[in-house]
């Protein structure tokens, strides 16, 4: 889960929004992994990499809790794997290798 060292607070509207924005500005450039990064105003540290892998674990532990709640609904869960979503969206699919390959 996103802990409360996100650098800006979650509880407000304007908190959200600064954090969106602060996001977008992150992954606007070109990822510099070990780029030391500021959390919690200035009480914590981590490289950028850290902050990506905790952004695709947080949204990996929503999708864990909803198919249960689906489920538990007496609905079809849906593939939730970014296979799926690759797939769905044409970002990614089966492909016919060549010899060059």
């Amino acid at each position: 889960m996103w802990t409360r060292r996100a650098s800006i607070s979650t509880s407000s509207t304007q908190g959200s929004r600064r954090r969106r924005s602060s996001g977008r500005s992150l992954l606007s450039e070109r990822l510099d992994a070990e780029r030391v990064i500021i959390l919690d105003q200035g009480a914590y540290q981590a490289h950028a990499g850290v902050l990506v892998a905790q952004a695709l674990h947080h949204g990996n532990a929503h999708r864990e809790q909803i198919c249960p709640i689906l489920t538990g609904a007496g609905l079809q869960p849906p593939d939730v794997q970014a296979w799926a979503y690759a797939d769905a969206t044409g970002r990614g699919g089966e492909r016919n290798p060549t010899p060059e390959d």
